[in-house]
């Protein structure tokens, strides 16, 4: 409000901003966390091939009305100079190679077929251990296998005990 006390008047200035309208009204974003085998055949493909020099972390699916998208957290490193450092393995078992065919199993179930393969422990809390798990994989780093499952499960493996956890938390 600006006012002139000799003139006698006062002036009342509205701001109004309009930033965008449409008619229809439409539904929010719904955004779901997937696993990489859960996506179509071609966005496994693109992600894989963006991602060739990290490692995928989460994909997330994002549904907005008719409109589907994924998208991808991909972890690299970089040094100072920006050259691309190779995620080096500080657990050899983890580039061991091994050999896993599930089709449905329980995540419990996949722990004890991973100990086995991988020749550590592999245990998982007992509130995500009944998660279905489907994987095959011929030859990959056991390290590659045990993302794998975290992806599709929701959790994350840590190191514990000489061997690894799945635990909740994971991206």
């Amino acid at each position: 409000m600006v006012c002139d006390v000799r003139r006698g008047y006062c002036v009342l200035v509205l701001g109004l901003w309009v930033t965008g309208w449409s008619a229809e009204v439409t539904a929010p974003a719904v955004e779901e966390v997937v696993a990489l085998e859960a996506s179509p055949a071609p966005v496994q493909a693109t992600l894989a091939k963006s991602a060739a020099d990290g490692t995928i972390t989460r994909i997330r699916k994002v549904t907005e009305g008719t409109v589907v998208t994924y998208k991808a957290d991909v972890e690299i490193g970089v040094d100072s100079s920006g050259r691309l450092l190779k995620q080096a393995s500080p657990d050899p078992v983890l580039a061991k190679p091994v050999t896993v065919d599930l089709a449905a199993v329980r995540l419990q179930d996949v722990c004890k077929t991973l100990s086995q393969v991988g020749g550590v422990p592999v245990t998982c809390g007992g509130s995500f251990a009944e998660k279905p798990v489907t994987l095959a994989l011929k030859d990959a780093p056991f390290g590659d296998v045990l993302k794998a499952v975290a992806q599709q499960t929701g959790t994350r493996a840590e190191p514990r005990d000489g061997g690894y956890r799945f635990r909740t938390g994971g991206r």
